[in-house]
Formats: structure tokens, C-alpha cells, sequence
């Protein structure tokens, strides 16, 4: 099925922030200056992006099963150059094919994950961005549940690290019913000023605004030092 250029508009428009399980007594609500910092950015983010002063970047590289955005080689090579550590996120369309076949198509165009590469944090999977235009995909709580430990078990398979997963506490509260399986597997990408869903309780990267309302380029910090970041990068999760 192809994606309209609406969908993909709005679906781009929205950048995420990443959070996961924190060492116990950390509390993931506090924002420090020190924490290190990063930026997320769309296929719609063209001309030169400033990278100075940041420890990460995370670049949309695929949504759905037939788009790649045509310039995240560029984004990424600038993310990597600036020394920065540097990931890819997939924007799922749960409605248009299975969850397996879209981690293929993510790690086939972009977003695979390699221990040798030092500078390169794991891939991410999008779900709950612009909520009020895509809902559940039409999909059940269950089915949707479903969809995305496909994904994750994929994207697992063909890189030895579990996804990252983007959403806000409305979208799986609604769409997968609060859903708590994926908590000791996959970091959590928290969408938006919002509560944790899933059992989660923890945020490692943090990005705040409304998930319908977000630029080209979002920023983030991640939830303790530089050291763990980079362990975080090598596959310490």
C-alpha cells in the first residue's frame, strides 16, 4: 500500500526523544544542564544542520515500507563528522505491512546497528507521533501489540539489539491498552511532556512539546553522563 504525501508530511514533522529503563534511585523526571545533549531531525530538515555542542543525533531514515528519506545519508555523515554518536529512526505505519517486513525494510535502507561502528546507537521504531491524525492504524489493541514485537524481534535478529520505541502515554494507553511486555527489552522513546506508559518508569532521553506539534529538528538530552551514553552506543542495554 503507498502512503499518501500527507501522511508523510505530517508523520515527518513529528521527531522523537528516547527514554529506557534507569538505574535504580536515578529519578527520569529531572532535567540537569550538565546531562548530555542531542537532536533528532526529518527527511524535511534540509540545508546544514547545526551539530556544535551535541553528544547525539537520531535521523529519520525510512516510514512505512516505501519511503527512505533521500537525504539521511548526508544528515548522517554530518552527525558523524560533528563526533557526535549517531542513530536512525523508522516512522511505522502499522496499517500498510506486517511488522517484520517494515524492520527489514528499516535495517535494508539505513537503520541497521553494528557493535564495530563505536559512533552507532541502535535503530528506533515510531508509533505514537501525530496522534490525532493517524489513531490506531485500524488496528486492535492486540494486533497492534502484535505489529510491534514483530518488529522488535526482527530488528533484534538482524542486529543483535532490541528497537528503540517512540510513542506518548495516550497512544499506547489507547492503541496497545497500556501494554507492559516490552519494558525489559526495549528503551523507551517518550513523545511529548508526558507520564511513561508501559511500566516502563523511566525516561534516558527526553524531548519535550506536543507530539502533533514538533519541528524538523527536536532536541533531547540524555539522562545521565557521557559514559554511559557511550555504553548505551556499544550495546549496554
Amino acid at each position: 500500500m503507498h502512503i499518501s504525501a500527507a501522511l508523510i508530511l505530517a508523520a515527518s514533522s513529528t521527531l522523537f526523544s528516547l527514554t529506557s529503563a534507569a538505574p535504580a534511585g536515578t529519578n527520569p523526571q529531572t532535567v540537569d544542564p550538565l546531562q548530555p545533549k542531542g537532536i533528532t531531525v526529518s527527511h524535511l530538515a534540509e540545508g546544514e544542520i547545526d551539530w556544535d555542542g551535541l553528544s547525539f543525533g537520531y535521523v529519520e531514515v525510512t516510514l512505512g515500507n516505501d519511503f527512505v528519506s533521500p537525504i539521511h545519508k548526508n544528515q548522517t555523515s554530518g552527525c558523524k563528522d560533528a563526533g557526535l554518536l549517531c542513530g536512525a529512526y523508522h516512522l511505522a505505519f502499522p496499517n500498510v505491512s506486517s511488522g517484520d517486513e517494515q524492520a527489514k525494510y528499516f535495517v535494508n535502507n539505513g537503520g541497521d546497528w553494528t557493535q564495530t561502528d563505536e559512533k552507532r546507537l541502535p535503530g528506533g521504531v515510531v508509533v505514537g507521533y501525530a496522534y490525532k491524525h493517524t489513531g490506531c492504524f485500524g488496528l486492535t489493541p492486540e494486533a497492534m501489540v502484535q505489529w510491534l514485537h514483530d518488529f522488535s524481534d526482527e530488528y533484534h535478529q538482524s542486529t543483535g539489539r532490541y528497537p528503540i520505541i517512540g510513542t506518548s502515554y495516550a497512544w499506547w494507553e489507547n492503541c496497545t491498552k497500556n501494554d507492559s511486555t516490552f519494558k525489559s527489552t526495549n528503551a523507551l522513546a517518550l513523545l511529548g511532556p508526558d507520564q511513561v506508559p508501559g511500566q516502563w518508569g523511566y525516561w534516558s532521553f527526553h524531548q519535550t512539546g506536543e507530539p502533533d506539534t514538533y519541528p524538523d529538528i527536536s532536541h533531547s538530552v540524555w539522562y545521565d553522563t557521557e559514559a554511559s551514553l557511550n555504553a548505551f552506543a556499544e550495546g549496554d542495554y
